[in-house]
Order: structure tokens, then sequence, then C-alpha cells
């Protein structure tokens, strides 16, 4: 072998080893960041108890574990949901969610507001909050959705008021050709 292609050999080693050592440091640095997401959701989570009591709500149950039913292709399938806090207040029975992120704060951002959306779907469930835990606030979600069958009516008026349209230009159509060809009307 001569010195040219043991250098070439030498080269994609060492090749080999920099992207090796590369994918074993981005890993590394993906493992930190996501327990350091989840130490700062716990400990939102520690903060948010002391928080709740303070401000009258009284704790049943912490990682609230339960079940709700979607229709997928109209099968009843049980899906598995897990609120932070399952709590009471003025005897009314509520679901907590502490959010810590900078956009799951949000109670416009998406995410936050479907996961709440699902939450309110527990039976038995009076009201849902958003708490955002180092901003010390907490946010009454409620969803209002719209009734399909207004809908409905609100589609078959406009055709109405279509036709009725149509019907009037019509109409304005046949007086106006009637009179101008009756005594030159125009």
């Amino acid at each position: 072998m001569n010195f040219l292609m043991l250098m070439n050999i030498l080269f994609i080693i060492i090749g080999i080893i920099i992207v090796l050592v590369f994918i074993f440091i981005r890993r590394l640095y993906k493992s930190l960041v996501l327990k350091n997401r989840w130490s700062n959701a716990r400990l939102g989570e520690i903060k948010a108890t002391s928080f709740l009591k303070k401000n009258g709500f009284k704790i049943i149950k912490e990682q609230y574990n339960t079940k709700i039913i979607i229709l997928l292709n109209d099968i009843p399938t049980e899906v598995q949901i897990r609120p932070d806090f399952l709590v009471t207040k003025n005897g009314r029975l509520c679901i907590v969610d502490v959010k810590t992120g900078e956009k799951a704060i949000d109670p416009l951002n998406s995410m936050t507001r479907r996961q709440l959306l699902e939450y309110s779907l527990i039976p038995g469930i009076d009201d849902v909050y958003l708490l955002d835990i180092l901003g010390g606030r907490i946010i009454k979600m409620s969803y209002s959705l719209p009734d399909k069958s207004i809908q409905y009516f609100a589609m078959r008026d406009l055709w109405l008021y279509f036709f009725v349209f149509i019907c009037v230009f019509i109409f304005s159509l046949f007086i106006f050709v009637v009179l101008r060809g009756v005594g030159g009307f125009m």
C-alpha cells in the first residue's frame, strides 16, 4: 500500500468518527433538553398545588387518569387522557391543566386549546382551567360549538335571498322590455 491510500483510509476513518461523535452529542443535547422540559413541568405542577389551594380549589387527584370515547368511522373507541389536576371549586368538578412553556401558556395556542377541549368532554366535568404557573394566572376555558342546524337554515336563507333577487331581476327585465316595446318608453 502506498502512502496516498493510507491517508485516504485515515481520512475516511476520521470522518466516520466525527459523524459518530456529532450524533452522540446531538442525542445527548436532546436528552438534556427533554429532561429539563420535564423537570420544569414537574416543578410547575408542584408550585400549582399551593397556588390552587390559595385560590380556593380543593385538589381531589393529581395526574388524573381517565378515558373518553371517540368515534372512529362510527366505531366507539376508548382513549386514555391524563389531566394534571382534578379539583373542586364552589361545588363544581373541574380539571386544571398546568402549563409552563412559552407557547403552551397561551390559551389561543392550538395544541393547548385542543387538549383543554378534550378535557371538557370528560363526563361530569363542569369547568376546565388553564393554569399559567409562571405568570401566576388561571384562565377558565369554555367552548361554544356552533349549532349545525342554525348554519343549515342560514344557508337556506341565503339561497332564498338569491332566488328572490333573480326573480326581481327577471321581472324588472321583463317590465323594461314590455314598456320599451309598447310605446317607445325610453
